[in-house]
């Protein structure tokens, strides 16, 4: 219970930039924490009391409190391949979901992607954006083989399940490539391989899609 409620407040801290107000600065008091994030000093005190009890930010003594450059990487620069925010962020909606699940248990079946909202998509965004970014292109693909090549020499590419159709393209593939990219069904994406999931096996979802593609095609 009380590891729950330390990830609540670790998502609370993401959300309001607490962890990037007090990324590099060294020992902070509650009400410099406060004046960098632009919040009101009496709940950022209590939250930094939470966070050194749950041993993510320290306590440096004297009433001044420390994001370490470890924790930075985890949790404050989103640029860094180690970012873990979006494993947090996600939580208040993943908890918000489980009365849905009751229906599911008695059922069998599972929620369609739309049933989790819009903060699905944009939660897969953080969760994946760094690695769409960094490690797609120059060294995800590479081990792929013959995907490279084809995508020079002109390709259409459908990344199903990729967020809110950001992150993919921002990972600059070769200009020959055409990239689409399917996520929620609501706004006309994916309509046709995601109301499977329900009623069908991973594997004869899989194998599904893959004959819907071209035979051309790398699955």
């Amino acid at each position: 219970m009380v590891a729950a409620y330390a990830a609540g407040l670790v998502a609370l801290g993401l959300r309001l930039g607490l962890y990037r107000a007090m990324a590099g600065q060294g020992p902070l008091t509650s009400n410099e924490v406060a004046e960098r994030a632009g919040l009101h000093e009496r709940w950022v005190l209590e939250w930094l009391h939470a966070q050194s009890a749950a041993r993510v930010v320290d306590y440096a003594g004297n009433g001044r409190f420390e994001v370490t450059d470890a924790v930075a990487a985890l949790l404050a620069d989103e640029s860094s391949i180690l970012y873990l925010g979006g494993s947090f962020t996600t939580l208040p909606n993943h908890l918000s979901l489980l009365p849905r699940f009751d229906e599911a248990f008695h059922t069998g079946l599972g929620l369609a992607f739309d049933d989790r909202g819009l903060e699905s998509a944009q939660d897969s965004e953080v969760l994946m954006g760094n690695w769409y970014r960094q490690v797609l292109i120059s060294t995800a693909l590479p081990q792929l083989e013959g995907v490279i090549s084809r995508l020079h020499q002109g390709a259409v590419v459908a990344d199903v399940g990729c967020g809110s159709s950001r992150w993919p393209r921002r990972s600059r593939p070769p200009p020959s490539t055409a990239m689409t990219c399917r996520s929620m069904p609501s706004r006309g994406r994916s309509r046709i391989a995601l109301r499977w999931v329900p009623e069908m096996s991973p594997s004869t979802v899989s194998m599904q899609t893959r004959s819907l593609m071209d035979p051309c095609s790398t699955w």
